[in-house]
């Protein structure tokens, strides 16, 4: 049987990789206003580095211990989610 976190892995690259598709397109839409782009930047940089975790982890196996490496990397991409939501409170 499968970990949990490998589930909820699968389960983040399910949700994060159709979203980025909408949020690439949100910037490019706003990409003339600068308070509105950095927020849709930083926004993009989460879930990159969401789906570069998620990826690691899927990579360790069903039954194997996720790397360090993509546990930090998992855990820092939360700063890109805490500046994109100041970006927009500061444009709205």
């Amino acid at each position: 049987m499968p970990s949990a976190t490998w589930i909820i892995s699968l389960v983040e690259l399910v949700y994060y990789i159709p979203f980025s598709i909408v949020v690439l397109y949100l910037l490019y839409r706003n990409f003339g206003i600068l308070h509105g782009v950095l927020g849709y930047i930083y926004l993009s940089s989460y879930m990159l580095l969401q789906i570069i975790s998620s990826g690691m982890i899927l990579s360790a196996g069903q039954n194997g211990t996720p790397s360090i490496t993509a546990l930090i990397i998992q855990s820092v991409g939360l700063v890109s989610l805490l500046l994109s939501t100041d970006s927009f409170f500061t444009v709205a």
